[in-house]
């Protein structure tokens, strides 16, 4: 990742407490970021004393985490605006959880503003962002979400990555995302498979159970491997008849 001056970090970091200071924000709240850290004197005394030259880490956490709660009952115009903002924050902070921070706060957007951010984040070096973006793209579900997601699934070098884009997949109906789904039950890792099951449930709408062969044999139109279990009034029927 490049380095940046001082005066450009201060710049974005300026950036973000501007977009954020809107009607819907009351002011910094505190969560979970706080943690321990926040009942420390001596590190309240350093965040006052880091806040007189711009807003800090922990105040950007708390800006984002209360924009992401608020960005989906704004109007079309203000979501607009706080897309390209976000964006920017995607594309250029320096900070990893404040990239990740921004791409959750996309997710929360539908207007097609919040794409190119998204997009952005699902390339990002850093594997968290990417795994945001994988949940953004979820929370869209649509056609280019299913494309984004379907090719996260299977390219991406980290696990983990893999995993948020198959669980993401099944918020998709479109039949990429079924594609996409039918490739993770071939892949070696049992955790890959298991994922790609659950998610197969919810974007086909389909009960077949936890059994990988059976959801191959569904994807691939064959006859189930598996015989369904005799109810039982057949087996009454069967020893008494």
């Amino acid at each position: 990742m490049h380095k940046e001056n001082h005066n450009a970090r201060h710049s974005r970091r300026s950036l973000l407490l501007i977009c954020l200071a809107t009607p819907v924000l009351t002011g910094c709240v505190q969560g979970q970021y706080y943690g321990i850290a926040a009942l420390n004197p001596y590190t309240r005394k350093q965040w006052t004393e880091d806040e007189k030259m711009g807003p800090t880490f922990h105040q950007q956490m708390a800006e984002l985490r209360d924009l992401k709660k608020s960005a989906r009952s704004l109007g079309p115009a203000e979501q607009s605006r706080i897309a390209s903002q976000m964006t920017e924050l995607v594309r250029n902070d320096e900070n990893p959880l404040i990239r990740a921070g921004s791409v959750r706060v996309l997710g929360e957007i539908a207007n097609v503003a919040a794409l190119p951010g998204i997009q952005a984040a699902s390339v990002d070096p850093e594997a968290q962002v990417r795994i945001a973006a994988c949940e953004a793209f979820g929370r869209r579900g649509d056609a280019d979400a299913a494309q984004a997601l379907a090719l996260l699934s299977s390219n991406d070098d980290d696990t983990d990555v893999r995993l948020a884009a198959i669980a993401a997949l099944g918020n998709c109906q479109q039949q990429q995302a079924v594609q996409a789904l039918s490739v993770a039950l071939d892949d070696s890792n049992p955790a890959i498979q298991n994922r790609a099951v659950q998610s197969l449930k919810s974007s086909t709408g389909e009960s077949l159970g936890d059994n990988v062969a059976v959801w191959r044999a569904y994807v691939h139109g064959e006859p189930s491997p598996v015989q369904p279990a005799a109810s039982i009034a057949d087996r009454i029927q069967r020893i008494f008849y």
